[in-house]
């Protein structure tokens, strides 16, 4: 059984900036849906004017967020209702991120190899097959999977890694020296590679 919101979730979230229309008793939702593939269940969003009337009378959805221009003069409004607010996309993120987010699982995945000198938050997460060197992970930060982190980084608070990533490696050959007998050598990184806060 799905967690049921309404309005008054909504209200919370969004606060009191949102103009309602039609009707609200015993309206509900649980599911962010595309207009096309909403069910009875959905809240949806129409972020623009073109097709607007057309989609909200054609959609499954019972609530639906609407840009605040819209006239609804040529809208049944007979089972819907209407939300309207100044960015509908907006809203709709600001609704999902907070009722919908999964909660973040924290830990080291058994197949992350983690040196014994790093420093790692208790409320993060190292994805598998990541490489951690003697470097820093902040609080709430995400490192997803088969990314490495070198020596000598330190990385901020909420932070999000994306699979695949490599932060703190020595130059690459485009940048390294070319010795005597024309070969490449790596230059070593020098000082430290430090990510901000709420980094994606």
């Amino acid at each position: 059984m799905h967690q049921k919101y309404g309005l008054k979730d909504i209200e919370s979230i969004l606060g009191d900036n949102l103009t309602v229309k039609g009707c609200h008793y015993g309206k509900y939702f649980t599911n962010l849906r595309p207009v096309w593939t909403a069910d009875r269940d959905s809240l949806v969003f129409i972020g623009s004017e073109e097709g607007t009337k057309q989609l909200i009378n054609e959609t499954n959805a019972e609530m639906i967020m609407c840009n605040r221009g819209i006239k609804i003069d040529e809208v049944s409004l007979d089972s819907k209702l209407l939300i309207l607010v100044e960015s509908p996309k907006l809203a709709i993120a600001r609704i999902g991120n907070t009722l919908f987010k999964p909660s973040q699982v924290c830990g080291i995945h058994l197949s992350a190899s983690i040196s014994s000198s790093a420093c790692i938050h208790t409320k993060s997460y190292i994805g598998p097959f990541c490489s951690i060197g003697r470097s820093e992970v902040g609080e709430g930060t995400v490192i997803v999977g088969q990314c490495y982190v070198y020596d000598d980084v330190e990385i901020g608070k909420n932070v999000t890694i994306q699979p695949g990533s490599v932060i703190g490696a020595s130059a690459t050959a485009g940048a390294a020296i070319k010795n005597e007998e024309g070969l490449y050598e790596d230059f070593p990184q020098l000082g430290r590679v430090v990510s901000g806060t709420m980094y994606q």
